[in-house]
């Protein structure tokens, strides 16, 4: 027997254009049909990571928001991290394609015309970074 998430969720209906509003529904999601994906968690700020430059907007590209990004790391997507990994869920991360060459150990099909990182040498923080065997893998604009 497979193990089900159940989420009550809500979202916002637009149609009929007369009658827009918000709709509940209870959803039951076969977990190996989906998985927790962590994005643009950046170590840039962070204990583990380069101190913020000034001169780039980077990561959340401002010190009080990078911070806060930071915060929501530790008390947020790390929590929901540990949460899907004791139930069994998949965890995967994704970064851009730019971000391949901070990981030359990860298989990647990154075109080689895109910008450089603006000197800064930033990589998934490590309270948020994959565990074991879980997947890292670049996106493609």
């Amino acid at each position: 027997m497979s193990k089900t998430l159940h989420l009550n969720t809500r979202y916002y209906r637009a149609l009929p254009i007369d009658a827009p509003g918000y709709e509940e529904e209870r959803c039951e999601l076969p977990l190996e049909k989906i998985a927790l994906v962590g994005m643009h968690c950046w170590n840039v700020g962070c204990p583990d990571g380069p101190t913020e430059d000034m001169n780039f907007c980077i990561g959340m590209g401002r010190p009080q928001a990078t911070a806060e990004a930071y915060r929501i790391m530790i008390k947020v997507i790390r929590p929901a991290m540990d949460a899907a990994r004791a139930c069994g869920m998949t965890v995967c991360h994704v970064e851009s394609d730019w971000m391949s060459e901070q990981y030359p150990e990860v298989p990647n099909r990154r075109c080689k015309e895109l910008p450089p990182l603006h000197g800064q040498h930033r990589v998934i923080s490590d309270i948020v970074s994959p565990r074991g065997d879980e997947p890292l893998v670049f996106y493609s604009d």
